[in-house]
């Protein structure tokens, strides 16, 4: 499953994952994959923080068009078979075949003809701020005018929104985007597709021989398995093959080594001589440096005035008049509240 830092989406369909082909790293913060999709299939979502920030939300966007939005706090998983659309009603996402026409008009679609095909979850850091009322009524739609024959669209599918069922008003949750001028700190991306569309571009066949490495997150790690203790025979073969190796050992006449080392720069050729010399030179740099940076330490010491400690006072210098010092003063909590810094606001209704 697509996964960054930690943050993590999949789709399942009947309640199993939908297989992933062709997953790649778009860029450091951008992850993406396709999918085969079934007409008339509804489908769920499944995301999971796992990363190190405390709330995350994951925007969800189908075909180009904010549909939902998603609080995470760390640890959390969640798993929605339908999304809200209004203030009191939430319907399922379903695969849906494109309807096209050949009204001149339908080019000017608002559809984003680009978007076409994609479900992309944009996950921010954000704050939690304060919790409102029940929210007034509201509702979301999805497009379904019919595209042109002759736009170019790379699927003959999109998402539409199956039959309602009734919600009740939840609580408004504000929270805050931390670093909004950075974007997002992740985006998964799903390009769905008619498996004979990925079959016949070659996408649905793909074995990756080198497949993209996972982030490392609390689910990639794997306890190594213990080793196998050694029986009592293999500890006694051991013992008795450490005895003769010791006994060996200590008849070997050890010889000494080689005194490769000239006893004078005469001996040695020109070369030799100019990398010996290189190396003399190195050295007594190094020590005249460190004596250098030892002197400007001690002489900076030396400059700074002396402290003493005072009844009445933390510390106070030697040539400052007491009159002069400032009192140390507790302070208290102003009741001056100072407005959030900039940033844009998430209205989200709790589950």
């Amino acid at each position: 499953m697509p996964e960054i830092f930690g943050l993590i989406a999949q789709l399942l369909v009947d309640e199993q994952p939908l297989e992933e082909h062709a997953v790649q790293m778009d860029d450091g913060t951008t992850r993406s994959c396709f999918v085969a999709s079934e007409e008339g299939k509804a489908f769920s979502i499944e995301i999971g923080n796992l990363s190190a920030y405390e709330h995350v939300v994951f925007e969800m966007l189908v075909d180009g068009t904010q549909i939902d939005s998603f609080l995470l706090e760390n640890g959390d998983w969640k798993v929605r078979s339908s999304v809200k659309i209004s203030s009191q009603t939430c319907k399922p996402l379903v695969f849906s075949k494109i309807v096209t026409s050949d009204d001149d008009d339908a080019l000017d679609s608002p559809t984003e003809l680009g978007s076409l095909g994609t479900i992309e979850f944009r996950v921010w850091w954000v704050q939690k701020m304060m919790k409102r009322d029940p929210t007034d009524d509201w509702e979301k739609k999805l497009p379904d005018t019919p595209i042109s024959e002759r736009a170019k669209v790379s699927t003959s599918h999109r998402i539409s929104l199956g039959p309602p069922t009734a919600k009740q008003k939840g609580i408004r949750q504000i929270v805050r985007q931390m670093e909004p001028d950075k974007g997002p700190v992740a985006r998964l991306i799903f390009r769905y597709r008619p498996k004979n569309v990925l079959q016949a571009e070659g996408i649905f066949n793909i074995t990756r021989e080198n497949p993209v490495q996972e982030p490392t997150s609390p689910r990639n790690l794997k306890r190594p398995a213990p080793a196998e203790k050694p029986s009592d025979e293999e500890c006694s073969e051991r013992a008795r093959k450490l005895r003769r190796t010791s006994s060996v050992s200590l008849e070997v006449k050890r010889e000494p080594a080689p005194n490769r080392t000239p006893h004078s720069i005469s001996e040695l050729s020109a070369t030799e001589e100019v990398v010996v010399l290189r190396e003399q030179v190195r050295t007594m740099q190094e020590r005249l440096d460190r004596l250098e940076r030892e002197r400007t330490v001690k002489a900076e010491f030396s400059q700074v005035p002396k402290l003493e400690h005072s009844s009445q006072h933390r510390f106070v210098k030697k040539e400052e008049p007491l009159s002069q010092v400032r009192r140390i003063v507790k302070r208290e909590v102003s009741p001056i509240r100072l407005p959030f810094p900039s940033g844009e606001i998430f209205d989200l209704t709790d589950d």
